[in-house]
């Protein structure tokens, strides 16, 4: 099927995906989305003078059907020469730990494994098998629950790549069937108590039945109000610096970026009346708060409005140096290396790390400052007015178990002898849960 590989291709070049001589990581789990992104990079392979490694995460949740889509892939990369790279880890195990869902810990799990092969083999790209129908079914999701961002799935972010976000499922299976490429058919696909499922195998047929060009309808749709809404963005990012805002200022601008400043702070996909909720609340007394989903608390106290995330468990995430680690209470990739970054986010000495970890504040926690000795940070919080009851939710990296920064300030230890080391830091602009107050 030729239209689908020009459409592949001229999706690659609209969003400058690739360049000649890259190492891509291609995300295979065995389905057919997967195994057809599989075969078009190894038809335009030679093209691009490309170097493809195969990233396969078996996340344990179907048993030998989960090991058996993790054969079939290895299998598949034998066939054609491609490495391949597998990773079994227990996701529901993950999900019940650190408080996720079970799809919400799949991705969580999968940046992590992705993350780790980028720094292994030194390559430029990940890329993932997102389609146009996907893309589709987030918009319908976020339509569904009220959220007032209706933007999709991007094409590219950071190093992620999906040059088959403009290519319907239905072309996808005739590509697919054309050209005789085996797949693997995920059983839980066809679970409807997953909300994705449903919309997939029930709401969007339907839809489809009144209008067959809806997929492109909404793909349009979304364009249109995601260019507007970046406008509105930039807007309202002129009036932001941290997790709360000024009552006086806030009231002072029009409501529609009132509300868009809210959405901006709370980066979550809350529904209208909860943005209300928060706009009654600037005229309403200090002290007054109120509680959102998704563990939000907004308090009004002097002459501000804050958004903190309640955290009420401890987290703590064990980093290797030169490895990108994905930090999901922050929202964060993080890289701690002793090689010079140009873009690093911070600086440290050390003699030697044996041990590299990112956690929460800790009733007792101290940094070292060169002339001043240890300090401990509840003084340096209550200096710097934190509120106490965000004051869990701090992460600090530290080395070798002692504190070493007080990550999203510029409070770091002096330490200036030992080995120079950098701490590069960046968002998962991707993702929409709330990471307030960190």
């Amino acid at each position: 099927m030729i239209i689908l590989l020009d459409n592949f291709l001229q999706t690659i070049s609209h969003y400058k995906m690739l360049n000649n001589g890259e190492k891509i990581i291609v995300a295979v789990s065995g389905g057919i989305d997967s195994s057809v992104l599989l075969n078009l990079f190894l038809r335009i392979q030679n093209q691009f003078d490309l170097q493809l490694i195969v990233a396969h995460l078996n996340h344990g949740l179907r048993q030998n059907e989960s090991d058996d889509d993790e054969k079939f892939v290895a299998d598949l990369c034998a066939q054609n020469k491609i490495i391949f790279e597998a990773k079994k880890i227990n996701v529901k195990d993950f999900a019940r730990k650190n408080k996720f869902s079970i799809e919400e810990a799949g991705r969580i799990c999968r940046y992590n494994f992705f993350s780790h092969l980028l720094t292994k083999y030194n390559a430029d790209k990940i890329a993932t098998a997102h389609n146009k129908n996907d893309n589709a079914e987030t918009i319908l999701m976020k339509l569904i629950r009220g959220c007032g961002s209706f933007s999709g799935i991007m094409p590219v972010n950071k190093k992620i790549i999906r040059p088959l976000i403009n290519i319907e499922r239905a072309q996808i299976e005739t590509y697919c069937h054309e050209n005789n490429i085996s797949y693997r058919i995920d059983s839980s696909n066809l679970n409807c108590e997953y909300t994705r499922n449903k919309i997939r195998n029930i709401i969007l047929p339907q839809i489809l039945s009144i209008n067959p060009n809806f997929i492109d309808t909404i793909s349009r749709s979304a364009k249109i109000i995601s260019d507007e809404s970046n406008f509105l963005n930039q807007l309202a990012l002129k009036n932001i610096d941290s997790n709360k805002i000024s009552v006086t200022k806030l009231k002072s601008l029009p409501q529609v970026l009132q509300k868009r400043i809210i959405r901006i702070i709370i980066r979550d996909e809350i529904s209208s009346k909860h943005i209300n909720s928060i706009i009654e609340l600037l005229d309403k007394p200090n002290g007054k708060k109120i509680s959102l989903p998704n563990n939000i608390t907004v308090e009004k106290n002097f002459d501000e409005i804050m958004f903190f995330y309640n955290h009420n468990y401890n987290f703590e995430y064990e980093l290797k140096l030169n490895q990108i680690t994905f930090i999901p209470q922050l929202n964060k990739f993080l890289l701690v290396s002793d090689k010079k970054n140009s873009n690093c986010t911070k600086i440290f000495y050390c003699d030697n790390i044996n041990k590299i970890t990112v956690r929460n504040y800790r009733c007792g926690d101290k940094i070292f400052f060169k002339n001043f000795g240890h300090k401990k940070l509840k003084n340096i919080f209550n200096q710097n007015k934190i509120w106490p009851h965000i004051r869990q939710s701090i992460p600090l990296l530290t080395v070798n178990d002692i504190v070493i920064w007080i990550m999203n300030t510029d409070i770091i230890t002096n330490y200036d002898t030992g080995n120079l080391y950098f701490i590069h830091t960046w968002e998962d602009t991707n993702d929409k849960r709330c990471t307030l107050a960190t």
